[in-house]
């Protein structure tokens, strides 16, 4: 058996393995892998779902990814049986924790005794001399290897299997473990993990100038230097020290179409060494390519290596993880992300904001959002949110131009987004801001592409940031996209400017004292509701008034700090009240 995880995405090969067990084959979430997929476990089912939605954090047995029977009844321990793979804590995932004893292990199925039988675990630890480095593997690849040998002569027998499972918490994607390289065969020995092969394993950059997709009607109207990205590149790995030059190619074409547009081919040279890494880079001058093809398309830039000299070991073809594709989208969106998630980004303030910039190449009507909320640590599904298109971000006044209150809906299973429908659609032109605002602490999980990196484009407002816009989240992209389609809806209505009749209603007016107070708070200004937060972002008072109230009592609250939200036609204000009785 051997299975490197770089023909397959989502689900594992069924030629090889069961497929109910919950491990999937990711690209991207790992730092450094060998090749180019791994098999992740964490703790979502097959379905996207957690497997426990209703608990506090629970733990228990979650992924597990088991062979098809394998018939060993020819065989006894003189025939040297090992089962190798590569693992990996956490990479670009959530990391496994000691502390919790959150641990990957590996069972051996007893046709004999009817029984798993564990032959190999790890226990989440911090990468120190805990951990043995295995001869060259550097130490910061985090990447490590198990060797594990067939001895119980209750194996032998036609139903062999093994699995491998792990162990963590169970209401999300979470304590991450990473395999790759699962090999199992006989006449191997203890060190048997050198293999001459030679793979592609990640790429950076995006095949368009600042996206991932771009709509079709914006895209044809740029030229192909301003539309097509430059620098695009790979990396290769070895996985032994002993090879022959290899041809390096690159070639994009459009998928839909077959419309080509080049190739170039260059010598890659030798790279000495166990694990070592090269990074490969498409050098095209685009400046000379055709125009576009009219209809939608996926483009495809696609890496590849030739004349690798690499094995072929009882029948592994060791050169199917020599190519790796990224793909370019000229559909009805703009995007950034890759269309995969490794994390999840959210915020955890009532009344918090989150923001992502897109600059448009032409005027156009906005009329859905794609989004990917991931069903994670809380079930969140049918809570309240508030979409929100923004034309520009200030610290008094954002200048929203759509709002909706809708509730959070997670992607059908094997769909990758939930598409809403905006009830009016938006003319939206030069710089806008997609997102949303949220009523309360819980955190709302969006999904998060790790290997395309726009974060700079995402803003968010909250307490923690004394309720100014901010960029501050780790490298990535949101699965989050403003959709340009044909309008079936009404228009909205223009948004008036601040400085308009109608801004002199809003809750911007709204005043309070005394400050600081006993409880007794007075309120000068007109609003439709108000929510009262305490220090730890906990609602304390939540009411809508008919009449307005000029006045509060919360006495009954204890002393200390709170801000006090008002809302009016969809816009809101924070004041700061301390109580001190």
């Amino acid at each position: 058996i051997f299975d490197d995880f770089s023909t397959y995405l989502g689900e594992p090969d069924t030629n090889i393995w069961l497929t109910d067990g919950g491990a999937t084959v990711m690209l991207g979430i790992a730092y450094h892998p060998p090749t180019l997929g791994v098999a992740m476990f964490d703790g979502i089912r097959d379905d996207g779902r957690p497997y426990d939605f209703n608990s506090n954090f629970p733990k228990g047995d979650a992924d597990v990814l088991e062979s098809k029977l394998i018939d060993l009844s020819p065989y006894n321990p003189a025939d040297s049986l090992y089962l190798s793979f590569f693992w990996q804590q956490g990479g670009r995932g959530d990391a496994p924790e000691f502390s919790h004893l959150d641990s990957l292990t590996v069972d051996f199925w007893s046709p004999r005794d009817t029984a798993w039988k564990q032959v190999w675990g790890r226990v989440a630890l911090e990468f120190d001399s805990t951990l043995t480095q295995v001869d060259t593997i550097p130490l910061s690849d985090t990447f490590f290897t198990a060797m594990i040998p067939v001895l119980d002569t209750s194996f032998f027998k036609p139903d062999f299997k093994f699995r491998i499972k792990s162990r963590g918490t169970l209401s999300g994607s979470f304590d991450v473990w990473n395999i790759d390289y699962v090999f199992f065969d006989k006449e191997r020995f203890k060190g048997d993990f050198f293999f001459l092969d030679r793979a592609l394993t990640e790429t950076q950059g995006t095949v368009f100038r600042g996206f991932s997709g771009i709509p079709i009607d914006h895209a044809r109207k740029l030229g192909t230097d301003t539309l097509f990205a430059g620098g695009n590149s790979t990396q290769i790995r070895t996985l032994s020290n002993a090879f022959s030059s290899y041809v390096f190619s690159v070639m994009m074409e459009e998928e839909l179409s077959d419309h080509f547009y080049y190739r170039i081919d260059e010598d890659g040279g030798i790279i000495d060494g166990y694990f070592k890494t090269q990074t490969l880079r498409d050098t095209t001058d685009f400046s000379s390519l055709s125009v576009l093809q009219s209809d939608s398309q996926i483009i495809s830039k696609t890496f590849f290596l030739r004349g690798t000299g690499d094995s072929t070991r009882r029948g592994y073809d060791a050169k199917v993880n020599d190519t790796l594709s990224v793909f370019g989208y000229l559909l009805d969106f703009y995007s950034y992300d890759d269309g995969h998630s490794e994390g999840a980004i959210g915020i955890r303030t009532p009344f918090g904001k989150v923001a992502y910039q897109f600059p448009l190449y032409e005027q156009d009507t906005l009329t859905a959002l794609d989004i990917q909320f991931l069903p994670s640590d809380v079930n969140l599904a049918g809570a309240s949110i508030g979409l929100r298109i923004w034309s520009r971000l200030d610290e008094l006044y954002d200048e929203e131009i759509y709002a909706m209150d809708t509730d959070i809906r997670f992607p059908e299973t094997g769909q990758t987004f939930y598409r809403y429908e905006l009830d009016s659609a938006v003319i939206v032109s030069d710089t806008i801001y997609i997102g949303w605002i949220q009523f309360d602490n819980q955190l709302v999980n969006v999904g998060y592409d790790m290997n395309n990196v726009f974060n700079d484009r995402i803003y968010s407002k909250t307490n923690a940031s004394g309720w100014r816009w901010e960029s501050d989240f780790f490298p990535g992209s949101m699965l989050f996209r403003p959709v340009m389609g044909e309008v079936t809806q009404p228009l909205a209505k223009e948004k008036r400017e601040p400085n308009q009749k109608a801004a002199a209603q809003s809750p911007y007016d709204v005043k309070i004292g005394p400050n600081p107070s006993n409880g007794i708070i007075n309120i000068y200004g007109d609003y439709d509701k108000i929510r009262i937060v305490d220090h730890q972002g906990k609602i304390v008072w939540h009411e809508d008034f008919n009449p307005v109230r000029t006045q509060l009592d919360l006495r009954p609250l204890e002393d200390g700090f709170y801000l006090i939200y008002f809302e009016k036609d969809l816009e809101f204000v924070t004041r700061r009240i301390y109580l001190k009785k």
